[in-house]
């Protein structure tokens, strides 16, 4: 009798699956698709944002340069607001002393919370939707905790890039020296919308849709293109809210 072919999965573990993402993205999400669910898939990329998250928030708002130029932003958009009468002298003066000044431990404590709650909610958000969209418009059916697993581990591209970020915003002395084309804004206008849509236009932006967009294609078994233009689509929206809100 003839053998068969044996067709079993040579399992990785997370760890490498990880760090595989910066060399064979390809080959992972095609892993990832074939073996049963795993929780450490998206669990570990969590841990590292928030790893790497936290570690930027001491590093960077410990900077007296970078404290002394967010205060002042701060400060700036409540004189705005005396400016268009929406609050007086008096209202400012409290507001900044209610506002946790930059460096400050309750900011500290505040921006590793807010990493913790950003880890975890970008993961789940942005899997329910790119789930969504294959039901709903491509009529395909993904599992939310296989779509969890591939968002998840493209966040390896996300780690990496904080890391980058944390260089260049502390050699270029600003919080928006990120390494973008917004590093050669100067200087930079933290009112225009613009200014802040050109922070999202780097080389980790495009890697993160392209590797993510790999995976998508993977689960959605559709072509590359198709999987680029919604995690593109998607990406972009994110970007305009996000400069949206932070003018």
């Amino acid at each position: 009798m003839d053998e068969q072919p044996d067709t079993q999965i040579q399992e990785t573990t997370a760890f490498s699956k990880l760090f595989n993402m910066f060399s064979e993205p390809s080959a992972v999400f095609e892993e990832v698709s074939l073996q049963e669910k795993t929780t450490m898939n998206w669990l570990l990329p969590v841990a590292g944002v928030i790893l790497v998250g936290i570690v930027f928030t001491f590093i960077v708002f410990s900077d007296p340069v970078i404290k002394q130029e967010m205060r002042n932003t701060q400060i700036q958009k409540l004189e705005e607001k005396i400016q268009k009468g929406e609050m007086t002298r008096e209202q400012l003066d409290k507001a900044l002393a209610f506002i946790p000044e930059p460096g400050s431990p309750i900011f500290l404590i505040t921006g590793t919370l807010g990493m913790l709650v950003y880890a975890f909610a970008s993961v789940l958000l942005v899997s329910l939707v790119l789930m969504l969209v294959g039901k709903w418009f491509l009529h395909v059916d993904v599992a939310y905790a296989k779509m969890m697993e591939v968002v998840g581990l493209a966040n390896a591209v996300f780690i990496l890039g904080t890391i980058v970020t944390i260089l260049t915003v502390k050699i270029g002395g600003s919080i928006n020296k990120t390494p973008s084309i917004a590093f050669f804004l100067e200087p930079f206008d933290t009112t225009s919308i613009t200014h802040h849509l050109l922070k999202f236009v780097d080389v980790f932006s495009f890697w993160y849709v392209y590797v993510l967009s790999l995976g998508v294609r993977t689960l959605y078994q559709k072509s590359i293109g198709v999987s680029v233009g919604i995690v593109g689509a998607i990406w972009i929206l994110y970007a305009i809210l996000t400069s949206y809100i932070s003018s």
